[in-house]
């Protein structure tokens, strides 16, 4: 699900076709909520 130029996944048990709004509402809610777990540094050689 793409909103406001942020990707949310739909959970593997969920069928995509059967979405409704409300639904995908809820699902970008909780990806919002859910830190990325990477991290931009420097390169050490």
């Amino acid at each position: 699900i793409s909103y406001k130029k942020k990707n949310t996944t739909i959970p593997k048990n969920t069928d995509p076709a059967t979405l409704t709004l409300e639904q995908c509402h809820e699902l970008i809610k909780a990806g919002a909520t859910r830190k990325s777990g990477k991290r931009k540094g420097k390169k050490q050689l």
